[in-house]
């Protein structure tokens, strides 16, 4: 369900159980993506704390250095990642606590520029008015754009009238202006 909530954040999420196919080498694929990925959120419970596979992928993520969020569901974190304060979750909608790691994750470059080009590439197979106003919100959220994400917005506004086409709520001069904003003073922007 969070995996769900995440995507139309520009948020891919890997979920071992769901994403690897059956008679694939589980253990392989799980260190691949641990290996690749930007951030990890770590499920806490009584349950994942008390396995041995969710503390060696935790200790995974620690020894990599990158940006871990702990979403607390019944219990703290345990061992190392004990230490940081995590998010708890309670009666938190998915929606709710997608939009946390969303924040959480906008704070570090790497990640963040990956979901620049999530978000960039859903407005450019929008298909709806409504939809690419509100990944122009959410990319206006981000903290800064690489020129490959300039020439992406502006293929945007070039090649997608549900962008274009938008003049009710100025898309295009939104876009604009959020380029202006998240460019300036950018070596690459």
């Amino acid at each position: 369900n969070l995996k769900l909530a995440l995507a139309p954040l520009g948020i891919e999420a890997f979920v071992a159980h769901e994403d690897i196919e059956v008679t694939n080498e589980w253990g392989g694929e799980i260190e691949r993506n641990l290996a690749q990925c930007d951030a990890f959120v770590y499920l806490s419970s009584s349950a994942s704390n008390a396995s041995d596979w969710c503390q060696q992928e935790v200790g995974w993520a620690l020894g990599r250095g990158i940006p871990i969020l702990a979403l607390c569901f019944d219990m703290a974190p345990v061992a190392f990642l004990g230490r940081r304060q995590g998010y708890w979750v309670g009666n938190a909608t998915f929606a709710d606590v997608a939009k946390k790691v969303f924040e959480f994750l906008l704070s570090y470059s790497p990640a963040s520029l990956r979901i620049a080009d999530g978000l960039i590439n859903q407005l450019l197979h929008s298909k709806y008015y409504d939809e690419s106003s509100r990944l122009v919100g959410l990319i206006n959220q981000l903290p800064l754009l690489t020129s490959s994400h300039v020439d992406a917005l502006n293929a945007c506004i070039e090649t997608n009238d549900q962008v274009s086409d938008a003049s009710y709520g100025k898309l295009p001069d939104r876009i604009r202006k959020i380029i202006e904003e998240k460019t300036s003073g950018d070596s690459e922007g």
